[in-house]
């Protein structure tokens, strides 16, 4: 049988409980739900930042990518990032630490 594929409205809420099939319907092998992933999330005092939605050049220095994301601002001076105007407190990358407030930006 061959791939079949079917959308759904945009759905407001982050959780679906249960999705129900017609009784009439046929045994699938496979179902894959996929979703896009907002560019930025807020999760109570982290911002989250899907850097895949910024495109950067290829072989691009990190710089290009800080430069894309709307509202992180880099200061020269004190080599400090801040994001809607609050310093950024670290980074994380995959769930690791990558900078921290002690840290000066390269």
């Amino acid at each position: 049988m061959p791939s079949q594929y079917h959308t759904t409205e945009q759905i407001k809420s982050s959780a679906i409980d249960t999705i129900f099939l017609d009784n009439n319907g046929i045994i699938l092998n496979e179902i894959v739900i996929t979703a896009k992933q907002p560019d930025i999330q807020e999760k109570q005092d982290t911002t989250i930042i899907n850097a895949t939605a910024f495109k950067t050049p290829q072989n691009a220095y990190l710089h290009e990518l800080i430069k894309r994301i709307p509202g992180i601002n880099y200061d020269e001076r004190s080599g400090k990032l801040s994001y809607n105007g609050k310093a950024i407190q670290a980074i994380e990358l995959n769930g690791k630490p990558f900078l921290t407030e002690t840290q000066k930006w390269p």
